[in-house]
């Protein structure tokens, strides 16, 4: 699988140069940034195309008036239902105007940001299923003493990384972690929780480390979706750069559409919560992101 340092340089490989020679024309943090601006892109339309593969649900016990904040990746909400004991019951959304505005006779919530109320009700267990984003990638070097046996801690600052660290937590759930140089090279994990203390961020990694990253080791995060779909980045890329005949040549590619269209049906052919145990998605729900 390619790194994200790979990724950055077969762009430069594919105009018959180096990162050494352009990088004062195009700095390897702008780089990460076309490149993330194509991955958001590529999400989205991941998104579109099966938005089972983005769907999560939270178990919570809610209390009346009090907040249940969700992750801060939240996209939309897509319902809340009760779910104590036998129950299966759909809650009403409802906007707030007002305590005299709520609806008499129904359990309802409220959604403030990455928040929800529940409302005219004792309280809970519900369960709330919600659209959430992948992080951004980036890549650096770990600190020392950066991991235990399943976890492994970021970069600090920019000093020994690329791209934009983001110390929010769940941000990079579900991005491949990868060990491209140093001690553990050659290691892929899926990231499955992400904690912030003292501003520093730690990942958790869906199996131990058969060699545990130290201060040496290098990584980087990937798309979950594999090696195949990584060309999508380089070519997306390229069509963002600042370099006006780099980005002709991109727009211009026809392998573009025809690897786009290859991440649209394999996100099709996933099956109904193939990644997450959720139900049928209601597309109507809402007005769109939160």
């Amino acid at each position: 699988m390619l790194s994200l340092q790979d990724i950055q340089e077969r762009i430069f490989e594919r105009q018959g140069t180096t990162l050494g020679l352009s990088s004062a024309k195009w700095s390897g943090a702008q780089i990460v940034a076309s490149i993330n601006d194509e991955f958001r892109t590529l999400r989205r339309a991941v998104r579109d195309d099966n938005p089972d593969l983005v769907t999560e649900a939270a178990e919570a016990e809610l209390v009346k008036d009090e907040a249940y904040s969700l992750p801060s990746a939240l996209l939309r909400i897509i319902d809340v239902r009760e779910s104590s004991g036998d129950r299966d019951v759909p809650l009403e959304r409802f906007s707030y105007g007002g305590d005299s505005d709520f609806p008499q006779h129904s359990k309802h919530y409220e959604v403030r940001g990455n928040t929800i109320i529940l409302r005219n009700t004792s309280g809970m267990t519900a369960t709330i299923r919600y659209l959430r984003d992948w992080g951004d990638l980036h890549y650096g070097t770990a600190p020392g003493q950066a991991t235990t046996d399943t976890t492994f801690r970021l970069a600090e600052a920019a000093a020994n990384a690329t791209g934009r660290i983001v110390n929010t937590a769940d941000y990079y759930n579900g991005l491949i972690l990868m060990i491209h140089a140093g001690t553990g090279i050659g290691q892929f994990k899926t990231v499955t929780d992400h904690t912030v203390s003292s501003g520093n961020s730690i990942v958790t990694v869906d199996s131990a480390w058969e060699t545990e990253p130290d201060g040496t080791s290098e990584y980087g995060f990937l798309p979950p979706w594999g090696e195949e779909f990584n060309e999508l980045l380089v070519v997306g890329a390229l069509a963002r750069s600042p370099l006006t005949s780099w980005r002709a040549e991109a727009l211009n590619d026809p392998i573009y559409p025809q690897l786009r269209e290859g991440l649209a049906r394999w996100a099709r052919s996933q099956s109904a919560g193939g990644q997450q145990a959720v139900r049928s998605l209601n597309r109507n729900f809402g007005n769109g992101e939160l």
